[in-house]
């Protein structure tokens, strides 16, 4: 038996889903939150998370430890198997809510560039779009990135689509090994927020590949 199980997430996941999410991004982007959110904030969060699995072009996959139960890592998709309008891409990007545990000024500066790169590219023809890839700390280097990979992957191919994604340096190896290619290079310096640090992303392209004929 594999040691991994994906399938698709459920309401009844989402708060785990938004620990493991915030587990895996601490360490590497601290100054989008003042403190860890409070088990309220997190609640509140999985609840604002749910409208998300009734969306028409989304869809999100966990992978489950085999042997504890628990949830290793999560991917979110969005399919657009037409051009998608601006509109629906900013709208996309608001936040329901800003919990007080987050530091709006960072957060907002980072994610206006993952926006503007989605803009200059994600949107300009039919694609499946990674939204995000997280795998918990405690299950990283065992192949959870890949199995959760594999779903967009496959669905580009079937739709003879493009993959899109922003790749962070931690994760730009994996997407390589998948057959992505990095086309531009956007910076996010923290050290307006006291870290001595510029967090790079990769935006990154995957040609569909066609099936081999009998």
């Amino acid at each position: 038996m594999p040691p991994f199980n994906i399938l698709p997430v459920e309401e009844a996941d989402l708060l785990e889903v938004v620990h493991v999410r915030y587990e895996a991004y601490a360490p590497h982007l601290t100054v989008l939150w003042h403190r860890k959110p409070s088990e309220e904030t997190f609640k509140q969060l999985a609840s604002e998370m749910a409208e998300s699995l009734n969306s028409k072009t989304g869809a999100m996959f966990k992978a489950v430890d085999v042997e504890t139960g628990r949830m290793a890592g999560v991917s979110s998709w969005k399919v657009y198997e037409t051009t998608p309008s601006v509109e629906e891409l900013e709208e996309s990007f608001e936040d329901r809510s800003f919990p007080e545990e987050y530091n709006a000024e960072a957060r907002a500066a980072f994610m206006a560039n993952i926006l503007q790169a989605r803009k200059d590219y994600a949107i300009q023809r039919p694609n499946v779009s990674l939204d995000s890839l997280t795998v918990s700390p405690d299950f990283q280097r065992r192949g959870v990135g890949r199995l959760l990979m594999q779903w967009g992957m496959d669905k580009a191919d079937k739709l003879g689509l493009e993959n899109y994604l922003e790749a962070s340096q931690a994760g730009k190896k994996l997407y390589e090994s998948c057959g992505f290619r990095a086309i531009k290079e956007m910076q996010f310096d923290m050290r307006p927020w006291g870290v001595e640090r510029t967090a790079i992303h990769a935006v990154m392209f995957r040609q569909p590949v066609q099936a081999k004929s009998d």
